[in-house]
């Protein structure tokens, strides 16, 4: 998605500029105590052979305890593990964060992010029932059907009738139906 947005359809692929997509952990997700993890585009039959688009993925650990990283970086990791900060920057980071924190447009606009992403899970969950229901309606009985989707009889028939009524909708358009119809 990144590079969507840097260059266009039948651009040359030298046009990509470096990119970094930066991941902060709270926890360590390759069980090997470090402080950084460090990954690029590397082809799996031939490690040696980069694919070149400078994208770089870098993931911190907050419980890191391997690895050379400046003492700034080790002590901005704590304070996003919760700690108090100690260092200059920590403090102004943390001093920043309370600005943000208390930022009414700030807050709108997290607000409706926090909301979009409540709504798209929800999307998620009903399109996993859609295609639940579509792959075993009809090979179980329909109470056996609703009790294993976990849903009331009024949603599964409202499914089924759905999936009847327009077999060219994907599970996404009945599932947007779905919270049109029962949210």
């Amino acid at each position: 998605m990144i590079d969507l947005n840097i260059i266009d359809s039948g651009d040359d692929y030298a046009k990509l500029k470096k990119s970094f997509v930066i991941f902060i952990c709270t926890y360590d997700p390759f069980g090997e105590g470090r402080y950084i993890y460090t990954f690029e585009n590397r082809c799996l039959q031939n490690l040696d052979l980069a694919l070149g688009d400078e994208a770089t993925k870098i993931i911190l650990n907050t419980k890191g305890t391997v690895g050379d990283i400046s003492d700034e970086l080790k002590e901005t990791l704590r304070y996003m593990d919760g700690c108090e900060p100690e260092s200059e920057y920590a403090k102004n980071l943390k001093n920043e964060v309370n600005e943000v924190r208390v930022s009414e447009k700030w807050r709108r606009e997290y607000m409706t992010l926090l909301m979009r992403d409540k709504e798209n899970q929800k999307l998620g969950g009903y399109e996993k029932t859609v295609s639940f229901v579509r792959k075993f309606h009809g090979k179980v009985s329909d109470g056996e059907l609703i009790s294993a989707a976990k849903i009331e009889e009024p949603v599964f028939l409202g499914i089924v009738n759905c999936i009847a009524d327009h077999p060219d909708w994907d599970d996404e358009d009945v599932a947007d139906w779905l919270m049109e119809e029962y949210d």
